[in-house]
């Protein structure tokens, strides 16, 4: 037994003796926080992870405080750990402004590698809810010069979204500026990704309005010339996964004169192939299914299905009857 700082008793566990976590939840009861932290960055223990997380929430000041130091003692291998990272977040939460700046100070120069791990990538999104401004921009920084395959990675995409939902209280930095420039001639590319689509439509979502070129949030300029980009391929982009969620969105809020432009293009016959485009190659399956598909609700293999649902649905008489004809 031994003293703490109030006076009262508490209990010291020796790491040699087998851990009972019940009896260390006791708010009085200490022990070798090291070791335990230890056991998950050495062993992977998800028992270890869940019970610390669990005593962060009950300790007395003065054990949150060592506690939290032992763990920033292994910051980084926690926030890479599949079990460490949730232990690293909650000390976000749980920490003085001190500790919570001493966790940024792990992330400081690892930046890249954790929005590229599946674990660190979590850590670097709730660091920018919580570390100071100077830190968030540390990170937007680390992050700034690696542009290209970072915006399309499977797990640091998901920090760049939340990067762009960032508010900041000071001068923010020029994120856009840097990013136009490093992914120039590559848009269509990153927005046609899974994962690129994702950053894509949250830029669309959070930035300024200067900051937003496409269909639906555009200045008329960037507007007129994003549509006129998308009727030009409107046959390639109409039987894409992704793409089609484009020529859908377009449908939706360019109105009419952009269904009529669409319907004449993908209509229209070809010298090189004696079928207009809506019902040839890809598209012809689901046409002659048509029927069947809206019947079962069954969602075939191919997009365009679903561009053309939504014109029969939405469109005036004439446009319904254009597109009739050729299923008939």
């Amino acid at each position: 037994m031994q003293a703490n700082a109030s006076g009262t008793s508490t209990t010291y566990v020796p790491p040699t003796e087998p851990l009972n976590y019940r009896r260390l939840l006791d708010r009085n009861t200490s022990c070798n926080w090291r070791y335990i932290v230890d056991k998950i960055v050495c062993s992977n223990d998800q028992q270890a992870s869940i019970f610390l997380q669990q005593k962060l929430k009950i300790s007395t000041p003065e054990q949150k405080r060592e506690l939290i130091d032992a763990i920033v003692q292994q910051a980084y291998p926690l926030m890479i750990n599949r079990f460490g990272n949730f232990l690293i977040q909650r000390c976000f939460e749980h920490g003085s402004p001190q500790q919570v700046v001493a966790i940024a100070g792990a992330i400081r120069g690892n930046t890249l590698s954790l929005a590229m791990d599946a674990f660190g990538c979590h850590v670097v999104q709730k660091a920018f809810d919580v570390v100071p401004e100077e830190y968030k921009a540390i990170m937007v920084h680390e992050l700034l010069r690696h542009i290209p395959e970072t915006v399309i990675h499977r797990y640091a995409c998901h920090v760049w979204q939340k990067l762009f939902e960032l508010r900041w209280s000071g001068s923010p930095p020029q994120i856009m500026k840097y990013v136009n420039e490093a992914l120039k001639g590559m848009w269509h590319e990153v927005a046609l990704g899974e994962t690129g689509s994702l950053v894509v439509q949250n830029i669309f979502e959070n930035c300024l309005e200067e900051d937003k070129h496409i269909c639906e949030h555009g200045a008329p300029t960037d507007k007129s010339r994003a549509i006129e980009h998308v009727l030009r391929y409107a046959t390639e982009y109409s039987t894409d996964q992704f793409a089609s969620k484009v020529v859908e969105k377009c449908l939706k809020v360019g109105g009419l004169d952009f269904m009529d432009r669409y319907l004449t293009k993908v209509c229209e016959g070809r010298n090189d192939r004696p079928r207009m485009p809506l019902i040839d190659s890809e598209l012809e399956h689901f046409l002659a299914h048509w029927l069947r598909l809206l019947t079962c609700s069954v969602a075939g293999d191919q997009y365009g299905n679903y561009l053309v649902q939504y014109i029969l649905m939405h469109a005036n008489s004439h446009h319904r009857e254009i597109v009739a004809t050729h299923v008939r």
